[in-house]
Parts: C-alpha cells; sequence; structure tokens
C-alpha cells in the first residue's frame, strides 16, 4: 500500500504518540556458530557491596492541572537537623511551597514561602520576577536568597520549617560598574572558606564577597579578560578556603577567583585535573554540596571527594557495588539525585522523582548501607559501554537483581566521553565519528573492548564479523521475531548479518502537503524535490544549509546506493543524480540566514500548512501547528524511495565477548515488553522513540493518546491561540501509524569513514574545479583502501 494512503492522521494526530521509545526480545539457546567461551571474569566474593533502603515521600498539590501542564519545578534542598527539606515552585506563579519529611517520610512541616514573607515584611520591596530566587543550606540551616533587580540587590533570609517563620538576616547591594540593558539580573552564590561569594551573571558580571566579619567587596573585570568572560557563569567550585573555579559556558573558558588578592584569573592549569568533571556540557557528571558542608561528586563511576592536595577524586562507593537503579544518578529523565551525606561505609541521597501521572511529584530517601557479603559472588560479569538512557539503567538493574548467573558491569566511558568533547568542536562530527570508532576498531580486533556496545551504527566501520557478532541466529530460532517490528530488523541487516539490534526507532523524511504538492508517491526523485523547494519551500532548501551538508543527509538515507556487500563504488546512477542536482540546484547558506527563513511561521502556519517541514516524525510538540493534510515521505533520491527509520538505539555483541550467551540474555531484556512499557510509562514526556516491540507499540501508544487529550484540554496553541481540541486523536488512529512504520524498508545509515571522503573529495567537483568522474575516481580509491583494510 501506498505511503500516500496512510496520511492526515499523521501529524495532526499521531506526531502524539511517538514520542515513545525502545525495545522487546527473547532468548533462545541458539549459536553464533563459533565456539563459545563463557570464561568471564566472576564477581568476587570480596567485592563490597551496599544494601538500600528506599523511603518515598509524595507531594500533592489541590490543582492536579499544574502537573498535566508541566508547571512543576521540583527538586530536593537537602538535609537538616528536622528532617529533609523539598521545593516545589508552579511556574509563572508566586507560588513557592517548601515541605519538610520525616525520615520515614511523614510531611513534618510546610511552608508557602512568598506568601510568608510577604506576610511578614508588608514594606519590603520584593521583585517582580519571583524565579530569581535560591534555597539553599549552610552551617545545617535552611536559606533563601531572593535577587532584586529593581535596585540590583540580594536579601537573604533564615528560614524555619518547624515554626513557620521567615527572617531577613542581610541585604547586600550587587551593583557593577559595567552598565547594562540586559533584562535579567541573576546571581549565583557559592561557599568559600568562611567568606560567601555572590556573582551577578551576564552582562551585569561582577563579584560579591562577604567575609565572616560582613565586610564586603565587590569585583568587576578588566578589560583584558571581557572577551574571554561572557557572564554566563554556570558553575562555582571552592577548590580552597580562599579560591573558587568558575565555568563560562559560553565562552567555554575557567577561571579562578582569589578572596585575598580580590582578583580574577585566567591562570587555571593547576586545575586541570577536575574540569572534565566541572562542566556544565557533561550531563552524567553532578556535584552538590552536602548536607555536612562537604562538596560532594557524581562520576560515571563513583560517588567521590575531590582531594585538591593530590590532585585526583578518592572514591568513596562504586556505583556498580549498590543496589541502586543508575538512573537515579543520571541527570537526563526525570530524576535529580542530590547527596547529603557519603562515605566508604554508607551514603544517603535524596532523589527527585517526577510524577505527572499521579498529578503530582515527590522525592525518594536512598540509605545505602554496606552488607556483610555480596550477593552476586561467583556471576560472571558482563561489561558495556555507550551511552546509557534511564530506560537501560532500568533494565541492567532489573537484570543484576534476577538473573541468576550474570551481572552487568558498566565500564568507564572510554569512548563516549570523546563523543561529548567533540560537543563543542568546530570540525564536523564525521570526524570525531570516525576517530572514535577506528579505536573501538582496534580495540575490538585486540580482543579489548566490553562485551556489549550501544550506539555503535554511527560507526559503520565496526558493522562487520570482525568487530561485532551476528545476532541474527538468535532473532531467526526464537520467538521475538514476529513480535516486532520484522521489516526495521531486516533494514538494519549488513551482507544478510545483524550485527547491530535496534531497540527504537522513529520516522524520518520530509512533512508536505499532499494537497498542494501533489506526490503520488512514498518519496520524491531529486528533480521532484527541485520543483517542490522551488515551489512551496520560497526556494529554501530545508535538508541543509550547505552543499556537502545535503549530499551527506541524502547519502545516509540511502547508503546503500554505493555499498554492497562489503563494497563501496560511488560511479552508480544513484550518486551521480545526487552530486548533479546538488552542484546545479543547492546553493551555501549561511546558518543565520538559513535559521532565519526555516521558521515555524512561514512553514508551519496554517496558510503553508507544512510545506517543508523537516524532522523526525516523533514529537509530541508538532501536533499544535494546525498541519491539515500531511504526510511523510522520504527524502530525494534517484529512485524516489519512501521514508526511513533512523534507529534512535542499538545494541551489538562485540567478537571479543568472553560471555555472549549472557549478553544475549541482556539483550532479551531489553527487548522485553515490560522494560519496553516502563520505557513508556504515562510520565506525559516521552523519549521520542518508538518501540520495536508491537505489543509495546500498541499499548504504550494508547497511554500516550490519553496523555494527550488529556493535555489539550488544558493548553492553548502558542501558535494561533486558538483552541486545540480539533486536535484531538483516536486510538484507532495507531493503526495508521503502524501501517506506516511497518512500510520502512530502509534505515538512515552512517560510515564516517566514507562520509568524510565524500565531504573531502566532492567539494572541487561542487566548485566546477574537477569533473564527476575524476572525483568518483579519486573517491573509490580512498573507499577500495579503507574497506580493504577492515577485512
Amino acid at each position: 500500500m501506498m505511503f500516500a494512503r496512510y496520511r492526515k492522521t499523521i501529524i495532526r494526530k499521531l506526531s502524539l504518540l511517538l514520542t515513545v521509545s525502545v525495545l522487546a526480545g527473547s532468548f533462545f539457546g541458539c549459536s553464533f556458530g563459533r565456539k563459545v567461551d563463557e570464561g568471564g571474569e566472576k564477581v568476587s566474593a570480596d567485592t563490597p557491596w551496599f544494601d538500600c533502603k528506599v523511603t518515598e515521600c509524595e507531594v500533592k498539590r489541590e490543582n492536579t492541572n499544574d502537573f498535566a501542564e508541566d508547571q512543576i519545578s521540583q527538586y530536593p534542598i537537602g538535609k537538616i537537623s528536622d528532617g529533609y527539606v523539598y521545593a516545589l515552585n508552579v511556574i509563572g506563579s508566586d507560588i513557592v511551597e517548601v515541605y519538610l519529611y520525616s525520615g520515614e517520610g511523614t510531611r513534618t512541616a510546610e511552608l508557602d514561602l512568598f506568601a510568608k514573607v510577604e506576610e511578614l515584611y508588608p514594606d519590603l520591596s520584593m521583585p517582580e520576577f519571583r524565579g530569581a530566587y535560591d534555597l539553599y543550606l549552610q552551617d545545617g540551616k535552611l536559606k533563601l536568597k531572593i535577587d532584586n533587580q529593581s535596585d540590583m540587590s540580594i536579601m537573604l533570609f533564615d528560614v524555619d520549617l518547624l515554626n513557620g517563620t521567615v527572617e531577613l538576616s542581610a541585604t547586600y547591594s550587587v551593583q557593577s560598574s559595567k552598565p547594562s540593558g540586559y533584562n535579567l539580573f541573576s546571581v549565583n552564590r557559592v561557599k568559600c572558606g568562611e567568606n560567601e561569594l555572590f556573582v551577578s551573571l551576564y552582562e551585569y558580571f561582577c563579584i560579591l564577597s562577604v567575609g565572616p566579619d560582613g565586610k564586603t567587596s565587590i569585583y568587576n573585570p578588566s578589560p583584558e579578560l571581557e572577551m574571554d568572560l561572557s557572564g554566563y557563569v554556570s558553575d562555582l567550585l571552592p577548590v580552597s578556603d580562599t579560591q573558587a573555579l568558575f565555568f563560562d559556558y559560553q565562552t567555554q573558558k575557567y577561571f579562578l577567583y582569589d578572596v585575598t588578592s580580590g582578583k580574577l584569573s585566567k591562570d587555571t592549569s593547576e586545575y586541570d585535573w577536575i574540569k572534565p568533571y566541572f562542566n556544565w556540557y557533561r550531563p552524567d557528571i553532578r556535584y552538590n554540596t552536602g548536607s555536612n558542608g562537604e562538596i560532594y561528586f557524581i562520576t560515571p563511576d563513583a560517588v567521590a571527594v575531590p582531594d585538591f592536595g593530590k590532585k585526583c577524586f578518592n572514591n568513596l562507593i562504586l556505583l556498580e557495588n549498590m543496589d541502586i537503579n543508575r538512573a537515579v544518578f543520571a541527570s537526563s529523565g526525570q530524576k535529580y539525585c542530590y547527596v547529603a551525606n557519603a562515605n566508604e561505609e554508607s551514603a544517603e541521597f535524596i532523589v527527585m522523582d517526577y510524577m505527572p501521572e499521579k498529578d503530582g511529584c515527590g522525592f525518594e530517601i536512598y540509605n545505602a548501607t554496606k552488607a556483610k557479603t555480596n550477593p552476586h559472588a561467583g556471576k560472571t560479569i558482563i561489561t558495556t559501554d555507550g551511552f546509557y538512557k534511564d530506560v537501560i539503567y532500568t533494565a541492567i538493574w532489573t537484570f543484576n537483581r534476577t538473573d541468576k548467573d550474570y551481572y552487568i558491569k558498566i565500564v568507564p566511558n572510554i569512548y563516549t566521553d570523546a563523543e561529548r568533547s567533540a560537543n563543542t568542536s568546530d570540525k564536523p562530527a564525521i570526524y570525531t565519528r570516525g576517530e572514535v570508532g577506528n579505536r573501538m576498531m582496534v580495540d575490538l580486533m585486540a580482543g579489548d573492548c566490553p562485551d556489549v556496545v550501544f550506539y555503535v551504527t554511527s560507526y559503520g566501520q565496526l558493522n562487520n564479523g570482525n568487530c561485532m557478532m551476528d545476532l541474527k541466529p538468535y532473532l531467526e530460532s526464537g520467538k521475538m521475531k514476529n513480535q516486532v517490528f520484522d521489516n526495521i530488523v531486516k533494514a538494519c541487516e549488513n551482507d544478510g548479518c545483524l550485527y547491530a539490534m535496534p531497540l527504537s526507532f522513529v520516522l524520518d523524511g520530509i512533512i508536505v502537503d499532499r494537497t498542494k504538492c501533489g506526490f503520488e508517491g512514498n518519496g520524491m526523485t531529486f528533480n521532484q524535490f527541485g520543483q517542490f523547494t522551488d515551489s512551496y519551500c520560497n526556494g529554501l532548501n530545508v535538508i541543509s544549509n550547505s552543499r556537502t551538508g545535503f549530499m551527506g543527509k541524502c547519502l545516509n538515507y540511502q547508503y546503500d546506493v554505493v555499498e554492497q556487500n562489503g563494497t563501496v563504488n560511488f560511479d552508480c546512477t544513484g550518486f551521480r543524480a545526487m552530486a548533479e542536482f546538488t552542484r546545479d540546484h543547492v546553493n551555501d547558506v549561511e546558518i543565520n540566514d538559513y535559521w532565519n527563513s526555516f521558521t515555524r511561521s512561514s512553514i508551519c502556519s496554517n496558510n503553508t500548512c507544512i510545506e517543508g517541514y523537516l524532522g523526525w516524525f516523533s514529537e509530541i510538540k508538532s501536533a499544535p501547528f494546525g498541519y491539515g493534510d500531511a504526510d511523510l515521505i522520504g527524502f530525494p533520491s534517484a529512485d524516489g524511495r519512501g521514508p526511513a527509520a533512523n534507529i534512535r538505539c542499538f545494541v551489538s555483541v562485540t567478537q571479543g565477548s568472553k560471555c555472549p550467551i549472557g549478553a544475549w540474555r541482556f539483550i532479551e531484556t531489553l527487548l522485553s515488553e515490560d522494560v519496553q512499557k516502563s520505557l513508556c510509562s504515562q510520565t506525559g514526556t516521552f523519549q521520542n522513540e518508538f518501540p520495536l516491540n508491537r505489543k509495546a507499540f500498541d499499548e504504550v501508544g494508547a497511554d500516550c493518546v490519553d496523555i494527550f487529550n488529556h493535555q489539550i484540554d488544558q493548553e492553548y496553541s502558542w501558535q494561533t491561540g486558538a483552541d486545540k481540541s480539533s486536535l484531538y486523536t483516536k486510538k484507532d488512529d495507531l493503526n495508521t501509524l503502524k501501517k506506516v512504520a511497518e512500510s520502512l524498508d530502509h534505515i538512515y545509515k552512517s560510515d564516517a569513514d566514507i562520509d568524510i571522503i565524500v565531504f573531502e573529495e566532492i567539494q572541487p567537483y561542487l566548485a566546477g574545479d574537477k569533473s564527476l568522474d575524476d572525483v568518483i575516481k579519486i573517491m573509490n580509491d580512498r573507499a577500495r583502501t579503507v574497506m580493504n583494510e577492515r577485512r
């Protein structure tokens, strides 16, 4: 059936459910076709183990619509002598509620913070923007800081929750010598020895230092620092009793402030060792000041404290040795962890748990204590590496608790760290992927790699039998083959082998209005794309702002055109058509001009509908755009192929794995319906992915529909202000979307080494300096060398 028949409901009704994600499968005693060595490392009996007691503390509000509309901001403050402090803010209102709970999870006090401040201080000039506040612990007591833009000052209060009092303790002016028209006044703070530092951000940047005797001093940056200091200081870290390290996340530079001299310095080389752990761009790492004043870091591997004398971290407890889901320590997702206290024998965490499906939120108290014995002693260790989502952490935790033979150990992220370091690099990401992939390939062929890796599909050089095991025999002989989207699995095969098992996917292509464009098939040829661009997109190439970017995208969606059975050949009709069209019809555009042209008002308005809207077809927020009769069709190609599956999560078993049977048993957990449904639980904040399992697709999709219809009862279109009731969806519409998924026959595929060849060699042809024949010959020679090196 043609993709065109699946229209109308696709965007207007079903992009809401596309926010689902991941997983399905089962394990059967088939063979990889080689002798299996299950002689992996065992968990030692003397490996420390920490049991964990979890106490749940639920917070509920009378106005449950606040939760339905995601208008609640909540976070743990810490532990004081009276109990555990938790704050809840209704965004866009004056409501900031603070709660006190006992160690048993009983609420013992609550306070409407700003209402109490205004009650006790009716003559106090309060800031209009109530969001400019900070609740924190200092010397075991609860403090409140309010930033007042009206007079560029901060007000400090002592808060007593049990007695319901708020007492003004100090007011300080934080006036920068540099005038600014910036309309946001925000102040960060940090305790540095006996001194408090208040840092006014953005163009108002200055540092207020308050000594133990109450004396103050203000630092304003010197002219030579202004080029390196934007004022977007996201993190402040005391490194001694008199010095604090700053990180400016806009300029990506570090600074050191000395309280004694009152100066800011760019010379921070002494702290290079801690910089990778002190970076706004590292979501897998966080730190906080504990209830005892100690600075605790949650690294990818441990709860640790910095030793500034020895320039290293002292690991207190390894995360792998605790009976705690690692999702608790991941900053992405629905949890946030605060370390209250920790040492080598025990740890105490306060963990935010966002629960909009319960019309509320809350937190959990985790008490980890060292056990006498390790319950996993004797199990075979399976090592994993890669980018992890909450659901993967949950699957690992569940597997470790339930499997009697194997224990999953997450190894240090030696490869993914390199990916993260490239996030702010100017060079194209394909170079980083090439470097990381080649490094992994060398390690894999040397047998020095984890048993299981995630997200290897960006590295096509790993998609072969030298590096990865063929998972197809397991799938073919098991019952899961008929329970997943087998067409998508087949599209992931390489030369008939399945080296990377898909776990989740989205639909990818170009969204068009068929009533205007007149396309009848699933996709468009390059000539049709040119007509579409000229007629319906005001000449804007919606795929990329550059010629090489356009070619790279198109090639990724039709990689099979140039690669067959391990051989790459650019001398083919499909590649020639792509190159010739790019040369004749695609122009380089400045990125700012590109995005300014590609706006919602021109692309997504009711008048132009969705002319050329490009993106993953999996975003709940696309529903309010009023799309109407819309279809997702494929990227331009010589054969006019339809949309593709963009695989969002893969898992592979390495050839060097010492326990492949256990590795597949773990993949079975990842592919189970329960894991899949837990990933897509009714939080209303899905991961923008589809599950591979058909049953999970149906069940989670139905939940998505219910939640979306509930949300649009409360909301209005930000674009038109109109009621969005017309966007209600029906559960029957899931069948339409499912048919689309079942029609997919190819995936987004990237081989960094081949992408680099195209990027570097095609440019002389596009510039008119070389013929296409000459360029293709050079590209084929380079590709032949690359592919031969992999054999």
